[in-house]
């Protein structure tokens, strides 16, 4: 008899988690026409596969904001396949930000996730925005932290990347 997948809610950041002063604004199931999250119906990112479900907790501080996001796909191959896809995307088509691979997908004892992270800096704004997309099993798992390019965001996203490889 096949496993039961666990339950997106339990797989992503939980409130506790999140850093003194910040906060959850929203956290639930959501739907591919559900504009909060990056793989919408209207967004630019690539989609290859449509997901099963998907669950997002959306956090903001005084100083930083951004999101967890979880996609459960068919297979562990549309997961990874939609990773690849989202990656190559970031490394190849959104130059205007500046993207530079942070973390190279390997996995360090106690993670379970594997992924690889990037932070893009705005030349309009000089805002960073950090991103991890990760895969486990079957789920698709993206980070996003953004925030002024200082060592508060920076430590932040990589507390929280922490937690989310630890799934």
């Amino acid at each position: 008899m096949a496993q039961q997948a666990q339950p997106l809610a339990k797989m992503a950041l939980q409130e506790e988690e999140l850093p003194r002063g910040v906060q959850a604004l929203h956290a639930g199931p959501i739907s591919f026409e559900d504009l909060s999250h990056p793989l919408n119906s209207e967004n630019t990112l690539p989609v290859v596969h449509q997901f099963l479900e998907a669950y997002q907790i959306s956090f903001l501080g005084e100083k930083i904001h951004g999101g967890h996001y979880l996609y459960r796909y068919e297979d562990p191959k549309q997961a990874e396949e939609q990773a690849t896809r989202l990656v190559a995307y970031i490394s190849q088509e959104a130059q205007r930000l500046q993207p530079v691979r942070i973390d190279d997908g390997s996995a360090l004892p106690g993670q379970r996730v594997k992924g690889q992270a990037f932070r893009f800096t705005d030349p309009e704004t000089g805002g960073v925005f950090y991103w991890f997309i990760g895969v486990k099993e079957r789920t698709l798992m993206m980070l996003l932290v953004v925030g002024l390019p200082n060592e508060e965001t920076r430590t932040t996203f990589e507390l929280l990347k922490k937690y989310v490889q630890s799934r």
